[in-house]
């Protein structure tokens, strides 16, 4: 199981799987990937389900943990330069100490594989809510999901 929220903040390396990767146009991802080292890209163990807003307005994925080993979820890592990068980006996924409860999102330290084979503790964003009426991804790829243009784009 995850670790709970507090026990994240010496953990510098994040793994991105939605809208903070680095081939989304947003603030955050923007300063993200310029700033921050990208140790590569790597995939978790988990099931992957695409959010919409029901206004049509906002289309970005949800990651829950999977026991299958056969679940996974690809996104990108970066090596933050500082515990304090965590701040907006806990804001970004609403999950900042000034963010309305109940949180939609939770950050974790989890397992999560690179590329080259290696292991690496890295902080996530895990889905805090009922994933039951969701509409899976089961590519677990976010990017390879909007590039599809099965739901439209955004």
């Amino acid at each position: 199981m995850p670790s709970n929220h507090n026990a994240t903040s010496n953990t510098l390396a994040v793994f991105v799987y939605g809208t903070l990767m680095s081939h989304f146009d947003n603030t955050i991802a923007n300063t993200l990937s310029m700033n921050e080292p990208k140790l590569g890209d790597g995939t978790f163990q988990g099931k992957m389900f695409r959010v919409n807003r029901p206004d049509g307005s906002l289309v970005y994925p949800a990651v829950v943990e999977s026991d299958d080993p056969s679940d996974l979820v690809h996104g990108e890592i970066y090596l933050l330069s500082s515990p304090a990068i965590y701040h907006p980006l806990d804001e970004y996924e609403a999950c900042s100490p000034d963010s309305p409860i109940p949180h939609e999102y939770e950050r974790h330290v989890v397992d999560v594989n690179m590329a080259n084979g290696a292991s690496i503790k890295a902080n996530i964003y895990l889905y805090a809510q009922p994933t039951d009426d969701l509409p899976p991804i089961p590519s677990g790829s976010f990017l390879e999901d909007i590039q599809s243009g099965i739901y439209g784009s955004e």
